[in-house]
């Protein structure tokens, strides 16, 4: 597939007056100096060819060097294309991951897969352009199943603010085989990168499914990197629970049973170890997420409740906003708060406070949403490779994993 493409290139190439300047492969790599490049580590030999545009290709060309490590396998490749004064660089890093079994949850058979990650970055005149991320993964089968995710992101060059620049990211995840109609998500965001907060600017799906796994608020946290799961999924909670004043999210690390905490005037503080130094599973992080995020909830309603007591609101906007049912559990949660036990103080108290039971709730239907999420993204890509979307940190607290499963489905 790949020569037939390359074959494409260059015939297209040909047509707009270019021609092959250069084709040479398996050089060694000791010869790169002369050319300026740096090799990678493992490259043994490299291959270059250069693509120039006739009687100009001083000013017009194209450099692809690739580079091979001892097996022959591909490990880099440097992409100069010069177009007079625009000078596009890419570079790409190949890496073949570890051989993996899946069991398919519906049928129980176990496929074998074997997987390889692309990483890229462009730059256009010495300004990156875009980052991206392929992962494909490929069953052992006389007709292979490919389940393909790509992560790109780039300059969201249709809005700034004075405060930052958005980003916008695109996620396609898509799974084919020959003579099967493809399934695909593919789904754009616009992402402010310091806080985690996004929205979709486009969503596009193969069928009815898979549009509402693409809509589900937590889909872009889910794919999402290590560093940036937690405010990702902060935001996701946020958005869920509709607030007028969204509170800020504070990260940090720390050794300790706690793993988070609201404070008045909207802040959220989570906690990205476990009680052992290990670093929380990102479903009970989305726990304690659900949890705090709850907590701050209750407190906006207890601050309207309060705004309307003192005259700010009138009775008719204030039953528009809460039922006579939902005014009467703000004011038990309010009442709960100015009764409030720490659980170092009396754990029992503590448990049977109302702002702690229904914060509880909160936590337990973030993580239900969270399993139900991965069970049915699995359901509709079997085929995923273990590190297809992110890589599980080492040290991850997988027994804090397994005890949160059982109290959310208790």
């Amino acid at each position: 597939m790949n020569i037939n493409l390359g074959k494409s290139i260059l015939n297209k190439v040909n047509s707009k007056g270019y021609s092959l300047l250069r084709k040479e492969f398996g050089i060694k790599v000791e010869k790169a100096v002369q050319e300026s490049l740096k090799c990678p580590e493992g490259s043994v030999t490299y291959d270059a060819v250069r693509v120039g545009k006739k009687n100009d290709a001083a000013e017009f060309y194209t450099d692809i060097f690739t580079f091979r490590d001892k097996e022959g396998n591909v490990i880099n490749r440097y992409i100069k294309k010069v177009d007079g004064e625009d000078i596009t660089v890419t570079k790409k890093k190949y890496e073949k991951m570890p051989d993996e079994e899946v069991r398919i949850e519906d049928t129980g058979e176990v496929k074998n897969i074997f997987a390889r990650k692309v990483r890229s970055f462009t730059r256009i005149n010495d300004k990156i352009s875009n980052i991206s991320e392929d992962v494909f993964a490929v069953t052992y089968d006389a007709k292979p199943i490919l389940t393909h995710f790509k992560r790109k992101i780039e300059p969201y060059l249709h809005k700034k603010t004075i405060w930052y620049t958005p980003l916008q990211e695109t996620i396609l995840l898509e799974q084919r085989q020959n003579s099967q109609p493809a399934k695909y998500i593919k789904n754009k965001f616009i992402v402010k990168t310091a806080y985690g907060i996004f929205d979709m600017i486009e969503m596009a799906a193969s069928d009815k499914i898979l549009e509402k796994i693409a809509q589900n608020t937590y889909f872009l946290p889910y794919v999402s990197p290590s560093n940036k799961f937690a405010y990702r999924m902060s935001w996701a909670c946020i958005k869920d629970a509709k607030f007028v004043c969204p509170p800020d999210v504070t990260l940090y690390k720390k050794t300790s049973s706690k793993r988070g905490e609201y404070l008045d005037g909207g802040h959220v503080y989570l906690n990205l170890r476990s009680g052992n130094g290990w670093v929380t599973p990102r479903d009970v992080l989305t726990t304690t997420i659900g949890h705090e995020v709850g907590h701050a909830k209750w407190a906006e309603k207890v601050g309207d409740l309060d705004l309307y007591e003192a005259g700010v609101y009138s009775k008719k906007d204030f039953l528009a906003m809460y039922s006579p049912e939902e005014i009467s559990l703000i004011e038990k949660y309010r009442d709960a708060i100015l009764n409030y036990v720490r659980p170092e103080v009396n754990r029992k108290a503590y448990l049977n406070n109302f702002a702690e039971v229904v914060a509880r709730q909160a936590g337990k239907s973030a993580a239900k949403k969270y399993y139900d999420f991965k069970r049915n993204l699995g359901r509709e890509f079997p085929y995923q490779y273990i590190d297809q979307f992110y890589v599980a940190p080492d040290f991850e607290d997988d027994l804090s994993s397994l005890f949160n499963i059982g109290r959310t489905f208790s």
